[in-house]
């Protein structure tokens, strides 16, 4: 990936986790602010939940602010309940009941939506993301993420990091060293 966030202290990161698992360090440089030039011009916002919102004004309207705080509302219990599985726990054979049975009740919190984190972004964004700035930063934010589009990306990793970005206390990280070390 070319995004980290809950890297530099433990978290509910599937990589955070692995990597404490198997006892493996690695040095992060934090920050708290995303820069991005675009056709529409160049920002930049506090990680957070509230400064990307002016971005969204200024750059798509209030047609773009309220289909974000729709997002927002939309994919809030699916990140509570995706975050809710320690990424260790999944297993490939029936034992797999055994060992996700204590998260059942958080992954099922959201009722039917919660199969819908193992689509594609687009079909989490559709009926709520209609204009054309927030689409398209969500479309790049996708394509950071997985090297795919939103049609092509799983919403569980953009769920994963809209969450994190944009909650309280957020930071994004970069390895020191770049993505190698």
């Amino acid at each position: 990936p070319s995004l980290y966030a809950g890297m530099s202290v433990p978290s509910v990161n599937p990589l955070r986790q692995v990597l404490d698992a198997i006892g493996e360090t690695v040095e992060w440089d934090t920050y708290t602010s995303w820069g991005m030039h675009t056709p529409e011009g160049f920002f930049s916002f506090q990680v957070g939940p509230d400064d990307f919102v002016e971005v969204l004004r200024k750059f798509g309207g209030e047609e773009a602010v309220e289909q974000w705080n729709a997002l927002m509302k939309k994919i809030g219990p699916l990140h509570e309940s995706s975050s809710s599985l320690p990424p260790l726990v999944m297993r490939s054979d029936l034992n797999v009941v055994r060992t996700i049975f204590r998260y059942l009740p958080a992954l099922l919190k959201p009722g039917p939506a919660t199969a819908s984190v193992a689509g594609p972004l687009d079909s989490i964004l559709e009926g709520t993301v209609t204009n054309k700035f927030l689409y398209n930063w969500l479309n790049f934010l996708a394509f950071a993420l997985c090297g795919l589009p939103a049609d092509g990306t799983t919403a569980a990793a953009v769920i994963y990091m809209l969450g994190e970005m944009h909650k309280g206390g957020a930071v994004l990280d970069a390895p020191k060293g770049g993505g190698r070390a």
